[in-house]
């Protein structure tokens, strides 16, 4: 249906693309809806599209596992329009977590960072614990292959596409990093995510280990000092401490040996290590994220609770949104059919009168007919002038002229 109304007019409402997603059950329908949603968001039609059509897209998606796709419409929310929102987005965290995929959990909190949607308490803790799982990785492991962070690729664009609506502005010449979207390297990405996190923890007791650790991944090496040198080390957690010198030694690591002197990153890691003090005995063999975790069970249910009834109040917003879209578009169906009814009732009219006044207007008609009849004999004049030798033309005017002369 929705494929041959693109065939047919080009485009699709966003209703129509809304019901295909949120009827959509089965894994060979995939294809075909993400395909639609693309081609939406490419008209210009795609300020109207609906939150509903997103949510049932990437459940859809993660019903199915198809991680791929989940991650390529992610990270290109320009040609996909998707922004997940709460509920969503601690549905797929708790998924990749169950499956052990730490680094897909991870980038998911990543991209609610740099979204800074920061209101829900469940997905803030359990945006930090994806986070503090993935920093306590190994370095070679703490990396986004290219299916979770696809690197950018100039899209081709057919510009004979007549629905494709191409805008050209001016580019900057000197690349400038925002350090937020602009952020590509895992350990910058976490770092900033988990510093961010830090200030939304709700008098988490693990609240200074997070920025710590977010400040000297990013790293933010004047501002781990600073925060170090205010006194928060007696509270600071043995793991967190050891997880900071684990990163120090690979920022060290980075620095040539021949380089290290002249290199001012190099006296102040140095320092951090000393602000650090020497490796103490760790109590247990738990990990941080999980004593971090382990801290929040007992707000858990409550946490839970709160982003469920926010999520049915989200879907009763979009029912009346969707029914009011549904209604207008009717509407706006309607007027168009009674447009069309009233232009053939005008020619019908036309007609009509035309029959009614004929007898009316006839010496008007009469009067045009005689007049077209003359330029008829006129042109046939003209075009037998010009078919005529140049004897016969003069001999028509010798003619005219004796006629003249008579009279």
């Amino acid at each position: 249906m929705l494929q041959k109304k693109l065939q047919t007019s080009g485009r699709i409402s966003a209703v129509d693309l809304d019901a295909a997603a949120c009827i959509s059950r089965e894994a060979d329908q995939i294809p075909d809806v993400v395909n639609f949603l693309y081609k939406f968001r490419h008209t210009d039609s795609a300020p109207e599209q609906l939150d509903s059509t997103g949510y049932a897209i990437i459940r859809l998606l993660l019903k199915y596992d198809e991680t791929d796709l989940l991650f390529k419409i992610l990270n290109d929310p320009i040609n996909y329009g998707i922004f997940p929102n709460y509920h969503l987005g601690c549905l797929l965290m708790n998924q990749f977590l169950t499956k052990e995929n730490i680094p897909a959990a991870a980038k998911i909190a990543t991209l609610y960072m740099q979204q800074e949607m920061f209101e829900c308490t469940l997905l803030n803790f359990l945006s930090v614990y994806s986070l503090l799982k993935f920093i306590e990785l190994p370095k070679e492991q703490r990396i986004f292959d290219d299916k979770i962070q696809p690197k950018p690729v100039e899209e081709e664009i057919d510009e004979e596409q007549e629905n494709i609506k191409m805008f050209r502005y001016p580019f900057l010449k000197n690349f400038y990093n925002d350090q937020l979207f602009d952020l590509v390297e895992e350990d910058q990405l976490c770092g900033k995510s988990l510093e961010w996190f830090s200030f939304h923890l709700d008098n988490s007791p693990f609240k200074d280990d997070i920025r710590l650790l977010g400040l000297i991944f990013r790293p933010k090496l004047s501002e781990t000092i600073d925060l170090l040198n205010s006194g928060i080390l007696k509270q600071i957690n043995s793991k967190t401490l050891e997880l900071c010198r684990i990163r120090v030694g690979e920022l060290l690591g980075q620095i040539p040996e021949e380089k290290r002197q002249e290199d001012p990153d190099y006296s102040i890691l140095e320092k951090i290590n000393e602000l650090l003090g020497e490796p103490q005995s760790i109590d247990s063999n738990i990990a941080l994220s999980d004593e971090f975790w382990s801290s929040f069970k007992s707000n858990l249910n409550k946490a839970e609770e709160a982003l469920m009834e926010a999520q049915k109040q989200e879907f009763q917003e979009w029912n009346r949104l969707r029914t009011a879209r549904i209604e207008s578009q009717a509407e706006r169906f309607n007027l168009r059919l009674r447009l069309e009814e009233i232009e053939k009732k005008r020619e019908e009219l036309a007609e009509k009168k035309e029959i009614l006044y004929f007898f009316d207007d006839r010496a008007e008609l009469e009067d045009l007919a005689a007049y077209h009849e003359k330029l008829w004999e006129e042109s046939k004049l003209v075009k037998q002038r010009d078919s005529m030798t140049e004897e016969e033309r003069v001999a028509e005017m010798l003619k005219k002229g004796g006629k003249r002369e008579r009279r």
